[in-house]
């Protein structure tokens, strides 16, 4: 999904659209509307495509909001304001129905802190009372919503999202939880977050294509106060089972005791590694506390490797590798002491830290690495763990090396070095999680050397092999790219005028199209929005039109080229960077770029350059 931090901060013009709310001013573009973006990832809402933009109609609504509506009447997004302000209330919808709202609560931050589904899209509301976007309390969550936010928070390994389904103090407090109870569960969430750890260790396998399946836990249960000391009975289940499917392969995830506090069900502890001797929360008035289970040792190890993960470096060199040094002394010692079953995902984590390690500037890091490497290549040649180290070897020593050389044919000798030890790669470890990578390296590499019929290779088995990675979303661009001479040129994706006219189909009829893709980042942009305005200047009348589209994370940055170039044409932002569905569309990896479209629509050159454009335009009858 294309979003920013906030969900907002793509709409040019943000301080017209909060004063839009007036009934005088003037109604915002469709292209503004469908700027926003949920803030919170995963909201499935409607949205138009393209074509269907140019149907879509803005309608003021009592005064104080806007509303969007597709071609057919129906809803698709309101924004309005509840203080008769600037806008605090985002919503969105789904067939015609609203199943997600946003809201600034206090109608001053210009950014919400409490996020809504409902409907079709569930039932949660969570809370930021940070201002950094994420969600840090919910006030409602269903066990089923529950289940899918622990998934999530295993699959990206993240445990601030974890720790806000925890039950805390206060709530425990809430439900009448006598003292002794609160001490204990506090003390039982010290060790919650090297729990999630080894949990999420347990299941390395997750990633972003995991889906949830099915959440499993019986029956609920009533703990009578009369037993348990509350002031209230309590309502919880005692243990529940998340079902999700990676490939075709589908895991078991065990949670332990969730209770209801109001409308939101809360955890009150991580997931359980392993079969549990039986409840523990709410203990009756005459039952002892059981003994913490597990391996004291191993335990006392994630300890320190959660204590060690409190202060992560933020910048690369010797603090990064004192860090990386820390993780892989206790990692090892890990390895040593976990279960066979564990041990593959240990391993891992220890082949992270040396990877990182040798990132930041360790030789000594790097050396092991490909020690363990040819260790395992001995001992285990066709192995997963064997194809996850060598993959790291190979990208970690070129990228150490490229650092070092300077000349040109120094560079390219150590890149088509690379290039021959991606190749091994594929062919020894063609199933290895990271193949799909390395054949869109090849495929990057390939281009770059202007072998376009290799890249086309590359791509084409990365598509055929790995359909369902994410990097053949990139590669099936790429390979739509190499061939669109010949093809109709589509942006793909919802834009937000920078300066200039929105960009819609009509704005482009019957004209011939200079595409320029660019960033703030892409050396020579300031000059290469100079010419492309002159040649608007020169060829405007004659039917040529300038689009630029620009790829900075905040707009704000692309303005400021803009102005200094005082170019001419369309200029629109799309949100999401080199991520944004507008790259992922043609695979792009070289920028600035520029295609050339005809007055039919249809591109007459994939692979311009600023100094060819004239002659370009010539063949076209300019």
């Amino acid at each position: 999904m294309l979003r920013n931090p906030w969900g907002h901060g793509a709409l040019v013009g943000i301080v017209s659209i909060a004063t839009a709310v007036s009934a005088h001013a003037q109604a915002p573009t469709v292209a503004q509307l469908l700027a926003y973006r949920p803030t919170q990832k995963g909201v499935e809402v409607s949205t138009p495509t393209a074509a269907e933009q140019a149907q879509c109609q803005v309608e003021a609504q009592g005064g104080n909001a806007w509303v969007l509506k597709d071609p057919q009447g129906r809803l698709l997004r309101k924004f309005g304001s509840s203080r008769g302000r600037s806008i605090d209330q985002w919503s969105y919808f789904k067939d015609g129905r609203e199943v997600y709202r946003e809201v600034d609560t206090t109608g001053t931050k210009n950014r919400p802190d409490k996020f809504i589904w409902m409907g079709l899209g569930g039932m949660k509301i969570g809370v930021d009372r940070t201002g950094n976007g994420a969600i840090d309390q919910w006030l409602a969550i269903s066990p089923e919503e529950l289940s899918q936010e622990v998934l999530r928070s295993l699959v990206d390994k993240d445990w601030t999202r974890f720790k806000a389904l925890l039950i805390s103090e206060e709530e425990l407090k809430s439900l009448g939880a006598p003292e002794r109870e609160v001490a204990r569960i506090r003390d039982l969430q010290k060790d919650t977050a090297s729990r999630f750890q080894q949990v999420a260790a347990r299941f390395a396998n997750l990633n972003e294509n995991t889906r949830w399946l099915h959440f499993e836990a019986g029956v609920p249960a009533r703990l009578l106060a009369e037993v348990t000391g509350m002031k209230d009975d309590a309502i919880m289940y005692f243990r529940g089972l998340i079902l999700a499917e990676t490939a075709g392969k589908t895991d078991s995830i065990q949670l332990g005791e969730i209770v209801q506090v109001g409308e939101a069900w809360k955890l009150l502890d991580a997931p359980l590694a392993a079969e549990a001797a039986g409840p523990v929360a709410f203990q009756s008035t005459q039952s002892p506390s059981p003994a913490a289970g597990g391996d004291p040792a191993m335990n006392a190890l994630l300890e320190k490797l959660a204590e060690i993960d409190k202060q992560p470096p933020t910048t690369a060199g010797p603090a990064a590798i004192r860090y990386h040094q820390e993780r892989v002394g206790i990692l090892k010692q890990i390895v040593a002491a976990a279960p066979a079953a564990e041990r593959i995902a240990w391993y891992k984590q220890l082949v992270d830290s040396l990877n990182g390690g040798a990132q930041a500037g360790d030789e000594k890091a790097l050396a092991e690495l490909k020690a363990l490497g040819e260790q395992l290549t001995k001992q285990q040649p066709t192995s997963p763990l064997t194809g996850y180290v060598l993959y790291r070897v190979i990208t970690t020593e070129y990228s150490m090396q490229m650092h070092k050389v300077a000349k040109p044919e120094d560079q390219l000798a150590l890149q088509n070095k690379y290039v021959e030890g991606l190749k091994a790669f594929v062919t020894a470890h063609p199933k290895a999680d990271d193949a799909a990578e390395a054949l869109l390296q090849l495929g990057m590499i390939s281009e770059f050397q202007a072998k376009d019929d290799e890249a086309k290779t590359w791509y084409g088995h990365l598509v055929r092999d790995f359909a369902s990675s994410r990097q053949a979303a990139k590669g099936a661009g790429a390979l739509r790219r190499l061939n669109l001479v010949g093809q109709t040129w589509e942006l793909g994706t919802n834009s937000a005028p920078l300066a200039g006219q929105t960009l819609t189909p009509a704005a482009l009829q019957g004209k011939t199209v200079i595409v320029y893709y660019w960033a703030s980042w892409c050396q020579g942009c300031v000059q290469d929005l100079t010419r492309l305005g002159a040649l608007k200047q020169t060829y405007g009348d004659k039917g040529l039109e300038i689009v630029t589209i620009n790829l900075d994370d905040q707009p704000a940055t692309a303005r400021e080229k803009l102005q200094q170039a005082g170019g001419k044409g369309i200029h629109v932002h799309v949100v999401g960077g080199l991520d944004s569905q507008a790259v992922i569309q043609y695979g792009m990896v070289i920028f600035p770029q520029m295609y050339l479209v005809n007055n039919k629509g249809v591109v007459a050159n994939s692979n311009l350059d600023l100094s060819e454009i004239e002659e370009e335009l010539k063949k076209l009858g300019f």
